[in-house]
């Protein structure tokens, strides 16, 4: 991008009518190259606190053996590979029964909107939820820290 707007104000500096403004151009470029910075900042902090807290469960082999078993015995019918996540959710919430767990997905279609899968992991501790601004919400606010 530094080439492009370096190219573009040598380029526009040559037109007369537009040399004055040429300054305008890196004026925005420093905006936006100062406002990514921000962002991927921002970014790195919340990152930060939120690993610092929670945890991003790995897909196992145990997740992968007891899926069928568990789904059966919840009655919930989820395809591969909703039914293996689903699984290693609910055997990471039902380890931690003191504590309090946090599962985020987008996908509604399979997690959200069936009752027995937020009520399977409701009953383990678990609070399903699919927009990510409100799960990073519901953590920080858990931290006692603004989003």
């Amino acid at each position: 991008m530094q080439r492009l707007i370096q190219l573009e104000r040598s380029q526009l500096g040559r037109t007369a009518s537009l040399a004055a403004d040429v300054s305008k151009l890196q004026d925005a470029h420093d905006l936006l190259v100062r406002a990514s910075q921000d962002q991927f900042d921002r970014f790195k902090l919340i990152r930060g606190k939120l690993l610092a807290d929670c945890e991003v469960l790995a897909l196992d082999s145990e997740s992968l053996v007891r899926s069928d078993e568990l789904l059966s015995r919840l009655n919930i019918s989820l395809e591969y590979p909703d039914a293996v996540i689903f699984t290693a959710v609910y055997l990471d919430a039902l380890d931690r029964a003191a504590d309090q767990s946090l599962f985020l997905n987008r996908n509604s279609k399979d997690f959200i909107d069936d009752p027995d899968v937020k009520m399977a992991l409701n009953s383990v501790g678990c609070t399903v939820i699919a927009n990510f601004d409100d799960g990073l919400a519901r953590v920080l606010s858990s931290l006692g820290l603004e989003a």
